[in-house]
């Protein structure tokens, strides 16, 4: 450094300042960079006022020592100066050496400084791109009591000073910089409760002379931000405190490194967290926290965030870089306080792990004073506690039919309306989705659809609840509780999705209640309709991201999320997933750029997901007006009351309630933004036209042994009328807040009718369905089969009950196995029970038996029991005279008989057995349709004869000693011979189109990585 002139040394005090003995003198150090910036700092400076300032009083700094930090020089240095000397202060100048940064050589700037005979000294650390505001000084001079070595002001954006650019430096023990606040946050008092700090930052840092100098002062080889943490750290290790001053506030312009932390900055902070622990642990702690660092970097590579992932490496960086060595010699060994003594000073993990949460979702607390600490986040002031509390209300009411009847047994599950009722696994239901040949009794042929995959998903969380493995049917609980809850669920999904509607939070309330609070929605869950209850929770979101895929702007994420979503409601209900490709497809065609992506993934994934499900779609194309409980037979309502969202069925209101909302929708249409209000037209438009032509469409007939045998099949009505609610409430929306700001009275008043009208419209049809109630067709499911026999079909022999009934005067029979039925009503599948109704008819005496005594054909398909209802007195005789047959019990109008067939050694038949010279030998451990869970010890040579129906052998292999064997085509049953000298025979039941679904699976995994939220929100989308 060089010497100020002789002349421009100050005496030990200035002449003109009047203070008391023991008031601090003030000395500043300017770093400048620039002319115009540096003018503007002494401005600045000289500005500075007193808490009780004397008449003749002078500046508040008593030397001003300009540094001349440019690379080039600032040339005339004493008219730059001139100012502060006018104003009565002592000027020194000089310049930095070359090759010495600022913090390398403010050491010796400051031991440069003159001292006061008994006063404390204090320098204030200003830059010229530093505004202090005129009290700045003040206060920090007030914060500075007996043992605090240095205070750090808050700094704000010259630009607007209610914005924070930082206060103190956070980091927590292990070295990852946490700024709180982050820098860009509103300023409003929320954080001025945070007084010690481990660290200031060098602009407006007021340092105690002789306590700096006993620090040393800087350490420059850390870093610019690791030797200002550094100091702090040293700071309080040798009893110092260091306080942060929030009404001291010193305007800058933000640099990218304070926005956001880069690179350099965390390997600073990290090395110095080393530096300051313990020398021993030093190698492990550096090794671990670079390893920690680098599998969190892979793993933000793996989740497409690069941004995150290099700040990561820096940490690695920063755990092996060689300034740690000087670091560590340089630490000194007269440290007061004990590191765990500071514990608190540092962030707590817990906080910094939620911080790395919220950049890896892309959220941003800053805005608009939305933080932890402002009151706008309330939950007493949040619209969600009271829709949630509303939609559960009158979920509960209006369903308390239904919850009396699970009192008496809930681990069933629910039967009656479109749910069907039966016993399901996560494992059956698996096979059911992998398996070539699968489905209930003898099964049939056909890809069966992916919304297996989801149930089995969820029954297999059931399984390992306690005591799920009890329950009567996993599947049955899951499908109850979703019943249950889909619509409350619904109605927070619909608020949240609003906010494509309008950003006023009680308005998305009113709507979300809205979308729960229909007839249409209030039919879906009364009659259980699986399907449609799905599109009620998910079609709120994926119109919203249909929506925003629509809109200019990047990112891609959300299209796949909202893809999926779409997918998730295409296996459900088949038409819904086809409107929303059909819509990617036209933004692929239509859209700009980004538009053009955002649509291929709105087109491919659903169809990507959909699997070789779509060879059955394109075998059956009626099934994609189909889905899980959406089909309707009987009679239904006039088309006008279709048109208005109104199916029939349970929870069936005056629709005169719905008046406020047609009009409020009508008002949208006009007030409202023309994109969204005209694409919301045409969906309720579209909507109504497919609700009024549905009792036109026939898909089907009722099959017979099921409610309303022999009736068309239609699809259900509701399903447009969604659509119609969904564009309704959307146009409602709009009209609500649509409306140019008013100024009058008279016209606030007009302007808030619109959301009364809603409300009033809204809560009255919630009262009405609650009212109303959802019916009380759903009751809880029992399985017809006694124990004994559930047991037989779970358990190794996997064995059949055939189930007879005589409804109607018709004789109904059906096999139930331990493969998963068809829980909720579709389009029924063409099932094959080839054989057995020529049996049931032997059996019944309504037939001639063949030349296989009627006791062993039973028992070649696998049949231990015969369960009737309501038998007649004929019935009974007939089946209790059969050989191999015996009563069992009676009870509730349902009789039951086991089946032992002589000829089988009078034991409980199995699926597959081994017929040789010596008899039969009956073959265990199999899984559904025959599939073999372990190879089965045999002596050739003989036969093996499969209860299953002859289609069975197409999608199925047995094996002798991993040799296929040859299929007897002669035989009514599937017959293979073994050959002598065999010793393990193995059924396998191919895969269907085994390739295509781990295509699909790996298709999936990509789209939830593509999904992932890398798409950074704006202020816009936070939502409390």
């Amino acid at each position: 450094m060089t010497d100020a002139p002789p002349e421009h040394r100050p005496p030990t005090a200035a002449p003109s300042r009047r203070v008391p003995e023991d008031e601090p003198a003030v000395s500043a150090v300017l770093l400048a960079s620039t002319s115009d910036d540096a003018a503007a700092a002494i401005a600045a400076l000289l500005a500075q006022t007193a808490a009780h300032p004397a008449t003749d009083a002078g500046p508040l700094v008593s030397t001003l020592l300009l540094v001349d930090s440019s690379p080039d020089g600032l040339g005339d240095l004493e008219a730059l100066a001139a100012p502060a000397r006018q104003a009565g202060a002592s000027v020194l100048v000089t310049r930095l050496p070359e090759r010495k940064s600022a913090r390398r050589a403010l050491r010796d700037l400051v031991a440069s400084l003159p001292t006061h005979d008994g006063r404390r000294d204090l320098v204030w650390i200003l830059t010229s791109r530093c505004r202090p505001q005129p009290e700045a000084l003040t206060r920090l001079v007030g914060a500075v009591a007996r043992g605090v070595a240095i205070a750090t002001p808050k700094l704000v954006d010259v630009a607007d000073p209610g914005v924070i650019v930082r206060q103190g430096i956070q980091v927590t023990r292990a070295g990852r910089l946490v700024p709180t606040p982050r820098s860009g946050e509103r300023d409003q008092g929320q954080h001025d409760d945070a007084l010690d700090v481990i660290a200031g930052p060098l602009e407006g840092l007021l340092v105690d002379r002789q306590a700096y100098l006993d620090l040393d002062g800087h350490h420059a080889s850390l870093g610019e931000l690791g030797a200002d943490l550094d100091l702090g750290w040293r700071a309080h290790r040798r009893g110092l405190r260091v306080v942060a001053v929030p009404d001291a506030r010193v305007a800058v312009v933000p640099r990218s490194d304070e926005r956001r932390p880069g690179s350099d900055h965390r390997a600073q902070a990290r090395s110095v967290a080393l530096a300051r622990g313990t020398a021993l642990s030093l190698p492990l702690r550096a090794l671990g926290g670079a390893l920690v660092s680098g599998l969190l970097a892979l793993g933000l590579l793996l989740i497409r965030r690069p941004d995150l992932a290099t700040e990561e490496l820096a940490l690695v960086k920063g755990s092996l870089s060689p300034r740690l060595l000087p670091a560590v010699r340089r630490r000194g060994s007269s440290a007061e306080v004990g590191r765990r003594d500071l514990s608190t000073l540092f962030v707590a993990d817990d906080q910094a792990r939620r911080r790395l949460v919220d950049d890896i979702r892309g959220a941003d607390e800053r805005l608009d004073g939305r933080t932890a600490g402002g009151d706008t986040g309330s939950v007493l002031r949040s619209p969600l506690p009271y829709l949630l509390l509303a939609a559960v209300a009158m979920s509960a009411w209006a369903g308390r039919f239904i919850t009396g009847e699970l009192r008496d047994g809930p681990d069933g599950g629910l039967v009656g309306g479109e749910l069907l009722g039966g016993r399901a696994t996560a494992r059956s239901l698996f096979a059911a989705w992998r398996d070539a040949w699968n489905g209930s009794g003898v099964g049939a042929a056909g890809e069966q659809s992916p919304a297996l995959l989801l149930l089995a998903a969820a029954s297999w969380v059931v399984e390992r609840l306690p005591g799920g493995d009890q329950t009567g049917s996993p599947a049955g609980v899951v499908l109850t509780v979703f019943v249950l809850a889909a619509l409350p669920l619904a109605a927070l999904v619909a608020y949240r999705a609003a906010r494509v509607v309008t950003p006023a939070r009680w308005v998305r309330a009113l709507l979300g209640l809205g979308w729960v609070a229909t007839p249409v929605a209030a039919a879906a869950a009364g009659e259980g309709r699986v399907g449609a209850l799905v599109a009620i929770v998910l079609l709120p979101r994926v119109g919203a991201g249909v929506v925003r895929a629509s809109r200019a702007g990047p990112g891609s994420s959300d299209a796949v999320r909202t893809a999926l979503w779409a997918a998730v409601v295409g296996v459900f209900v088949p038409a819904l997933g086809l409107l929303v490709v059909l819509v990617g497809l036209g933004l692929l065609l239509r859209g700009g750029p980004g538009r053009r992506g955002r649509g291929i993934a709105l087109a491919a994934v659903p169809l990507f997901l959909a699997g070789p499900w779509l060879l059955t779609l394109r075998a059956e194309p009626l099934r994609l007006l189909a889905g899980w409980g959406t089909t309707s037979h009987g009679d239904l309502p006039e088309g006008w009351r279709l048109a208005a969202a109104a199916p029939g069925g349970p929870g069936e209101i005056p629709l005169w309630w719905y008046l406020p909302v047609l009009l409020l929708a009508i008002l949208g249409l006009v007030v409202g933004r023309a994109a969204l209000s005209v694409a919301a037209a045409v969906v309720a438009v579209l909507g109504a036209a497919g609700a009024v032509v549905s009792p036109f469409v026939v898909l089907g007939t009722v099959p017979a042994g099921t409610p309303g045998a022999g009736l068309d099949i239609h699809p259900w009505p509701g399903t447009g009328g969604l659509l119609v609610t969904v564009g309704l409430l959307v146009l409602a929306g709009l009209g609500v807040t649509g409306l140019p700001a008013a100024t009058g009275r008279a016209r606030q008043v007009a302007r808030a009718l619109p959301a009364v009208t809603l409300a009033v419209g809204v809560l009255g049809s919630a009262a009405l369905v609650a009212l109303t109630s959802f019916g009380d067709g759903l009751t809880t499911w029992r399985d017809e089969r006694p124990r004994i026999a559930i047991e037989a079909a779970e358990g190794p022999l996997a064995s059949r009950t055939l189930v007879l009934a005589r409804a109607d005067g018709r004789l109904t029979s059906r096999l139930v196995g331990r493969e998963a039925p068809q829980l909720v009503r579709d389009l029924p599948r063409p099932m094959t029970e080839e054989g057995v109704s020529r049996e049931v008819a032997a059996l019944l005496g309504l037939g001639a038996s063949g030349r296989t005594p009627v006791d062993v054909a039973l028992g070649t398909w696998g049949i231990g029991y015969v369960t009737m209802h309501h038998p007649t007195k004929e019935d009974e005789v007939a089946i209790d005279s059969t050989p191999g047959l015996r009563r069992m019990s009676d009870g509730e109008g349902t009789t039951t008989w086991s089946v032992r067939p002589d000829a089988m050694g009078a034991r409980t038949p199995s699926r597959a057995r081994l017929v040789g010279e010596d008899g039969s030998l009956t073959l265990d451990g199999l899984a559904d349709h025959s599939a073999s869970v372990r190879s089965h010890p045999v002596q050739g040579p003989g036969r093996i004869v499969v209860g299953e129906a002859v289609g069975w052998t197409e999608h199925a292999v047995v094996t002798g000693d991993r040799t296929p064997l040859v299929l007897d085509t002669r035989s009514a049953a599937p017959t293979y011979a073994v050959p002598e000298g065999v010793s393990e025979v193995e059924i396998a039941v191919d895969v269907g189109h085994a390739t295509w679904k781990w295509v699909m699976l790996g298709a999936l995994v990509v789209a939830l990585y593509l999904a992932l939220p890398t798409d950074r929100r704006t202020p816009r989308e936070e939502d409390r």
